[in-house]
């Protein structure tokens, strides 16, 4: 009768020390796997900025600021160099695999929207300024922007 309570406190044992095993075994892989996943999420991050930023930087120097300049107002989208542009925008957005490219003027405050890629509804014209104070997301967007950042 001693010998099976000893066999019995022993398989307890046995059974205790496997289930530590393994659960420290599970922490670890977790541990492991959770810091993998970060180091992904990091470099996943690194390199939507990068491309962005080489988006916006190719983008910068596609249209001249002559050619901006040639629309201020609703009438000025009637212009054949309103649908040259819009086509070459679509054509770029596709290329650099960006969903939408703005272009905009930027004064005391307010922005105006001059072209985009957009198929949707235009944006362009001289009522439609939007002061950047009334979305939270633009007012702080606009700085990183001008900066020159993604």
């Amino acid at each position: 009768m001693k010998r099976a309570k000893i066999k019995l406190s022993d398989r307890l044992h046995f059974v205790f020390l496997m289930f530590f095993i393994t659960a420290a075994l599970m922490l670890f892989v977790t541990v492991v796997i959770s810091i993998y996943i970060n180091r992904m999420e990091i470099a996943v991050v690194e390199s939507v900025q990068n491309h962005l930023l080489i988006s916006a930087q190719a983008a910068s120097t596609f249209i001249t600021v002559d050619e901006l300049d040639l629309f201020h107002t609703a009438e000025d989208m009637q212009r054949p160099e309103w649908d040259s542009i819009k086509a070459q925008l679509e054509d770029f957005a596709e290329k650099y695999r960006v969903l939408y490219v703005y272009y905009w003027r930027y004064s005391d405050g307010r922005i105006q929207y001059i072209i985009d890629n957009d198929e949707g509804e235009d944006m362009v014209s001289p009522e439609l300024f939007f002061d950047i104070d009334e979305d939270p997301a633009t007012e702080e967007a606009v700085p990183i922007i001008m900066s020159g950042e993604t």
